[in-house]
């Protein structure tokens, strides 16, 4: 039990590892010394806060080891990081003696570092890798596959026994939180927006062959409505090319989101290799609006109880800045959604009628050739062009 070793390089805590790093103030806290104690004894507290460990350990307690472990030969575990966890927990903790060992298949020595990633990413396929995974280690073990083999989605999504257009959609939703991590300058981690999936999906979905300007418009104010805590369900309405001029025009009565704006000055973007990837997504960026410019503000402070001083209304709390972002971002959402709900109203009886004359038309056209047919019915057809005429006539009244 003690030979064997945790994965540093295993992806289903990459995210988690990312943030304990920072926390620590030590970005080479796993790295530096990956088989020494620090960085085991991080990665075990790391497995053991996995949803689903205590169930695992239960499972371990009664019935032991069912499942056979992989391992490198220097003893670092491919596969069975979380059982492993749980068996060493149980052997510290409660003084089990039947968690004293681990069945594992040990890999040659001669495995590349290659090698054993792409063992990792087959052994971890399919239902395990889905339900396992959080879509956010999900997409960095994508990410680091497109990487090694030059963005050959066909290939990686042999490799993981997905679907290409299911790789293309995950690789363009973790890109979007890439960028946002990066407008953070890692004030937020990527492992803090799991609970956002939904709306990350949909806006990857929306703006994905979208004309740039639009793309970056409802891309800027999802971002400020995810950082607010918004509803993804909410966020749906602002999907449209004038999203910005609701966020924009319910922040003007916002007097604190506003001194926010200003307290941020001339907005200056640094280019990144985050920004080169996304160009190929999005194109390049556009000039900075006032929306792009509070989200730059406030993704660089995830403190909520930081206070904040700004010109004209003194000092606020990240809280109660975050609140009024809630209540921007809702009520222009709630605005689109009346906004498109009155436009479909006007326009929709004269898209039916439209609709009508495109059909009266196509049955025109048609009609010499039905009438050719042994099973045509004329006086049907005069009864039902009659009744159409009868309708048509109530809309003069109506």
């Amino acid at each position: 039990m003690n030979w064997v070793r945790f994965s540093i390089l295993n992806h289903r805590t990459k995210a988690e590892r990312l943030k304990v790093c920072r926390d620590a103030g030590n970005p080479h806290l796993f790295d530096q010394d990956p088989l020494g104690p620090a960085a085991q004894e991080a990665q075990l507290e790391l497995l053991k806060n996995h949803a689903g460990f205590e169930d695992l350990k239960a499972d371990l307690r009664e019935r032991g080891q069912r499942e056979t472990a992989v391992v490198t030969a220097e003893g670092v575990l491919i596969n069975g990081n979380r059982r492993v966890a749980a068996l060493r927990d149980l052997r510290n903790g409660e003084k089990n003696l039947k968690a004293q060992y681990v069945r594992a298949f040990v890999l040659p020595a001669d495995a590349t570092s290659e090698e054993i990633r792409l063992l990792e990413a087959e052994l971890q396929v399919s239902k395990t890798f889905l339900e396992d995974y959080s879509w956010i280690n999900r997409g960095f073990l994508l990410e680091e596959l497109l990487t090694e083999h030059n963005q050959d989605f066909d290939l990686v999504a042999k490799i993981m026994r997905m679907k290409v257009k299911d790789v293309r959609d995950e690789s363009r939703k973790f890109k979007l939180v890439d960028q946002l991590v990066a407008i953070s300058d890692q004030a937020y981690m990527h492992v803090d927006f799991e609970p956002n999936e939904s709306a990350f999906t949909e806006l990857a979905d929306h703006i994905a062959n979208l004309p740039v300007a639009e793309a970056n418009a409802v891309r800027h104010a999802y971002f400020l409505g995810i950082l607010g805590g918004c509803r993804y369900r909410d966020l749906r309405h602002l999907r449209r090319p004038d999203a910005l001029t609701y966020v924009e025009t319910e922040l003007e009565h916002s007097a604190a989101l506003e001194a926010a704006i200003a307290h941020t000055g001339k907005v200056e973007h640094k280019a990144s290799d985050v920004d080169a990837l996304l160009e190929d997504v999005l194109g390049a960026a556009t000039n900075a609006n006032r929306v792009e410019a509070l989200v730059g503000f406030l993704a660089k402070k995830s403190k909520r109880d930081e206070m904040v001083t700004l010109s004209g209304v003194g000092s606020l709390s990240v809280e109660a800045l975050l609140s009024q972002v809630n209540q921007v971002v809702t009520q222009a959402a709630r605005e689109a959604r009346d906004d498109s709900e009155e436009e479909r109203t006007v326009q929709g009886p004269l898209r039916y009628v439209r609709e009508a004359q495109e059909k009266v038309e196509r049955a025109r056209d048609l009609l010499a050739q039905a009438r050719a047919l042994p099973d045509w019915d004329e006086e049907n057809f005069k009864g039902v062009v009659a009744r159409l005429r009868e309708r048509v006539a109530t809309l003069d009244n109506a």
